[in-house]
């Protein structure tokens, strides 16, 4: 991009002298190092880096490929300008979803997990080619999250045990992957928060993972927004400047809690100015789901089983406009 600057120069007596300086400035912006954490074989420009980084501030968990109905539909279609996180599957029911969300106004934060190996086995030949083709089948999703809290049991399977050494070998193959093919954000290792989970974290970022990291994120699931805020500035001391997203955070409003509890915890968390300071985050989850999630799980929602609006919902909305 070339900039030309003419620039007059007055004399002493208020009349223009006869000759003008032109400055020319030649910038290439291919070449300007921003410091917003990325690193893309295939760049962002600066406007997309600001619109994926300090756009779009907040976000919901959904999932997709068995909540997403008409209903939903017609709910997230009144969220214009947030984010859905979702585990991802390799079906045409997903790409009509997101090109859904895209027409919306919605960025899609796609989840490459269990889910989508179908909670099968695998090495990391199978990793890679799996990672390849739902690259191939979406390539303009706006971001990629690798796994779901690895730290936790019930989600290992195959070659992903658990460790930090594993998990980082399945973010450099799928880092390299989206890399060259896309230009969506690579985000992980989207760790609990159950256990203090700083150890697993210092772990991977030891072996290099911010190497391969746009994002890290983190989930938030305690009582208060202290103790929530007390483990960010810990997540933070580790990974220094790098963008912090909260992937998930959330509280049911049924089972132990009430809506009144649940729309307490989210204005204070996600308050603008005296909210958590992460860089995004997204409610877990939209809509009520006890058949999928659990009876307490299952209660997380801004919305309920019968689609009517929790008090929640209205205070989530007000942040978007």
């Amino acid at each position: 991009m070339r900039y030309v600057i003419g620039l007059n120069v007055i004399s002493d007596n208020g009349k223009n002298v006869a000759f003008a300086i032109f400055l020319v400035a030649i910038i290439t912006l291919s070449t300007i190092s921003v410091s917003f954490g990325l690193q893309s074989s295939k760049a962002i420009s600066s406007e997309g880096r600001i619109s994926y980084l300090i756009g779009y501030k907040y976000g919901v968990c959904f999932h997709a490929w068995v909540e997403y109905n008409s209903n939903t539909k017609a709910i997230l279609s009144n969220l214009s300008g947030i984010w859905v996180r979702s585990d991802w599957k390799s079906t045409s029911f997903m790409i009509s979803w997101k090109n859904d969300m895209k027409q919306m106004g919605i960025k899609v934060l796609g989840i490459i997990n269990y889910v989508t190996l179908n909670w099968k086995d695998f090495n990391l030949t199978d990793w890679e080619k799996l990672v390849k083709n739902v690259v191939k089948d979406a390539p303009d999703v706006d971001a990629w999250e690798i796994w779901n809290e690895p730290d936790v049991q019930k989600f290992q399977l195959g070659y992903m045990d658990g460790t930090p050494e594993h998990y980082f070998e399945m973010l450099k193959i799928a880092y390299n992957i989206i890399k060259n093919e896309t230009s969506a954000l690579v985000v992980g290792p989207a760790i609990s928060s159950s256990g203090l989970q700083t150890d697993w974290l210092q772990r991977l970022v030891t072996l290099g993972a911010l190497n391969y990291l746009d994002v890290v994120s983190i989930h938030l699931y305690y009582d208060t927004m202290s103790d929530n805020q007390r483990y960010l500035t810990q997540v933070r001391s580790i990974v220094g400047d790098k963008p912090i997203w909260v992937t998930e955070i959330g509280k049911p409003s049924a089972i132990t809690r009430t809506e009144e509890f649940q729309n307490n915890y989210l204005k204070t968390n996600f308050d603008p100015q005296t909210g958590l300071n992460a860089d995004k985050l997204f409610w877990y989850e939209l809509v009520d789901n006890p058949s999928l999630s659990g009876s307490y799980e299952g209660y997380f929602g801004l919305v309920r089983t019968d689609y009517t609006f929790k008090p929640s919902y209205y205070s989530f909305k007000s942040l978007i406009g």
